[in-house]
């Protein structure tokens, strides 16, 4: 009896790890330390629950508790590829982003938006790191949070080197002060002419994390470059308020592409019950891969580094790129405009 009672405990738990809101109480669940740390990770909850459900098939071979084992290895099982299915409905299908047919020094061609992500690492991820991919990708507009103003100023001067003019917004961070304070917005010059503006969180402070730009003439979208703190164990209440006013963003700016790290996944996103952001990598098919931690394989990676779409754009392709010695992989999306 009182190993069915655990088993029914150890299954409820698993099952909550694949939507915590299955109980009244759950949804906040994702929002509480260790449980937002651990529903980060589906791909790594997944492989470890298919472990635990063929540790108690192989126990439910012992004639002794065999009932609770079962049930176990089925509930663990079913937990398993619950994750496994939300990481693949996310997308885990990267396209070459090599050949750009969108806006370029010579063509509007269709029209579409690369856009980047990518922490830097507080300069990890070098500027000729960050050139690369924008070049080789055809990258018009990057968000750098970690990045302060000098190595913005670099990736700038090697793209005009190749031919690439881009405009740099940032609140002014000096090298010596770039980690976590800082993110550098860097747009395309054949995208018309930016001007850099406030950005507002919910509560009406302003933060040096957050950069955004709009089109002078109006024409285009305006993008805004965000980086709320992590979720560490002492900073859960502030790490809430923070992502929830980035999340925020999107429907305050309708028109804007919102990038950076979150320090969130799509998970934490719907825990906090804030609408109005589209998933550009979703959209794209790559939101079920990971961007950090880039010492483990991306599926066992958090996807935290998100890119959401303005009004009449949708995602169309996207990658995941190793940047550097930076922590963070970079995501790549391309924002097509949709069809009138």
């Amino acid at each position: 009896m009182f190993a069915m009672i655990i088993a029914v405990l150890l299954a409820v738990l698993a099952l909550l790890t694949i939507e915590p809101s299955i109980l009244p109480f759950g949804a906040s669940l994702s929002l509480q330390f260790p449980w937002a740390q651990m529903i980060a990770l589906r791909g790594v909850l997944a492989v470890g629950f298919l472990v635990l459900a063929v540790l108690c098939f192989a126990l439910s071979l012992v004639k002794r508790r065999r009932i609770a084992a079962i049930c176990l290895s089925i509930v663990f099982a079913v937990t398993a590829v619950g994750h496994g299915l939300t990481v693949w409905n996310r997308g885990i299908q990267p396209a070459d982003l090599t050949t750009d047919p969108g806006i370029t020094v010579t063509s509007t061609g269709n029209g579409s938006i690369t856009a980047m992500e990518l922490n830097t690492l507080g300069g990890k991820a070098t500027a000729q790191d960050i050139a690369n991919i924008m070049v080789s990708r055809g990258v018009d507009v990057a968000s750098l949070p970690e990045a302060p103003t000098t190595l913005g100023e670099e990736v700038v001067a090697i793209l005009k080197k190749e031919g690439l003019s881009f405009q740099q917004f940032d609140p002014g961070i000096s090298k010596w002060n770039s980690d976590y304070s800082s993110t550098v917005l860097l747009v395309s010059s054949t995208l018309g002419t930016y001007q850099q503006i406030d950005v507002a969180s919910s509560d009406g402070s302003s933060s040096k994390r957050t950069v955004g730009a709009k089109p002078v003439d109006g024409n285009g979208p305006t993008f805004i470059a965000v980086h709320p703190i992590s979720p560490d164990k002492s900073l859960m209440s502030k790490w809430k308020e923070q992502a929830r006013a980035a999340y925020a963003l999107c429907a305050a700016y309708p028109d804007a592409v919102v990038l950076g790290d979150f320090n969130s996944t799509a998970d934490h996103e719907a825990a906090m019950g804030v609408s109005g952001c589209t998933d550009a990598a979703v959209q794209a098919h790559v939101g079920g891969i990971g961007t950090w931690p880039s010492n483990v394989p991306a599926l066992f990676s958090a996807p935290i580094d998100r890119i959401f779409t303005a009004d009449g754009y949708e995602g169309t392709a996207g990658e995941v790129i190793a940047a550097g010695e930076s922590d963070h992989r970079a995501l790549v999306v391309r924002l097509t405009p949709k069809q009138k």
